[in-house]
């Protein structure tokens, strides 16, 4: 697990100040391909909340899973509820005694053995089969294999964890704005505009929300936002974006970076961006008034 506080760059860029420009590294970022999993946190109950939960995918899948936080978050100071320290639950996903008797080592990286592309994984020490733990690519045991239907099969093997993980993964969770209230829905519900962001900007985008629609009570308005960012998961947005009047894009980078992974994914563009990549995080009167902006009548 890979938890990765994002400040401007290049280089050291701004050190101390804030950034979301790091989602298509942490996507893409790597040398030749492998699965991993990106999730990113938006306020102090999500650094609590999502760890575990980043600790038990990486066991489960067999995979990296990298945790963004904006340096906002990183190094910010909340008034918080205590948390819950009695509910969460760790998985290791780890055989037991009677498992471990019947495992062999070549079912250690088994094509035949994997389910979900994830095969069965045993402790070093364990009262079990001995396999080979290296970096070159590799046959059941561990040995190191470099014969060509050996490697698209174990690739092909890695791969397809990342379908049983987006079927396990949560779509992007939509809050409904209207008349000043905040609702957390889950199922169908179309807002007339539609906004999508990730990590702190939840915060800021709400808050604005709240003012906007206070202001004007016939707006509808659906703020959607993605804590689980690769696999990514685009069902929910696809289908919000289609009914909606206007869908628009808020990060804390140049390039709209979420933009791009959604157009990768699913091919929807979004032409309406508000971007900041100034080193200072979204404030609440600032997005009111940019918000209020991108949906007047004369903003196009």
């Amino acid at each position: 697990v890979i938890g990765l506080a994002m400040r401007p760059g290049p280089g050291t860029g701004l050190p101390t100040w804030t950034a979301q420009g790091d989602l298509l590294l942490a996507v893409h970022s790597g040398h030749g391909e492998f699965p991993r999993c990106v999730l990113s946190v938006s306020d102090a109950q999500d650094a609590f909340d999502l760890m575990p939960q980043a600790f038990n995918l990486a066991e489960q899948y067999q995979m990296p899973v990298i945790v963004l936080f904006d340096k906002h978050i990183a190094e910010a100071l909340y008034t918080q509820e205590f948390y819950d320290q009695e509910h969460t639950v760790i998985e290791r996903h780890l055989p037991d005694t009677a498992q471990l008797q019947e495992l062999q080592g070549a079912d250690r990286y088994a094509v035949s053995s994997a389910s979900g592309g994830v095969s069965p994984r045993w402790l070093p020490g364990t009262q079990a089969a001995t396999y080979c733990a290296q970096s070159d690519e590799h046959s059941g045991d561990g040995s190191s294999e470099e014969g060509a239907q050996n490697a698209s099969a174990q690739m092909d093997k890695r791969m397809h964890k990342l379908e049983a993980l987006a079927a396990q993964l949560p779509e992007p969770e939509l809050f409904t704005v209207h008349r000043g209230q905040i609702s957390e829905v889950r199922n169908a519900v179309h807002p007339e505009v539609l906004f999508l962001g990730w990590g702190s900007t939840k915060g800021a985008v709400l808050d604005a929300l709240l003012e906007l629609t206070s202001d004007n009570s016939s707006l509808i308005a659906g703020y959607l936002h993605y804590t689980y960012l690769w696999p990514l998961k685009t069902d929910r947005f696809s289908l919000l974006s289609q009914k909606a009047r206007q869908t628009i894009l808020i990060e804390g980078n140049k390039q709209g970076q979420l933009g791009m992974l959604l157009r990768q994914q699913c091919g929807i563009d979004i032409p309406k961006k508000i971007l900041k990549y100034d080193g200072r995080p979204f404030c609440t009167d600032e997005l009111h008034e940019l918000l209020s902006q991108c949906i007047s009548p004369t903003s196009g």
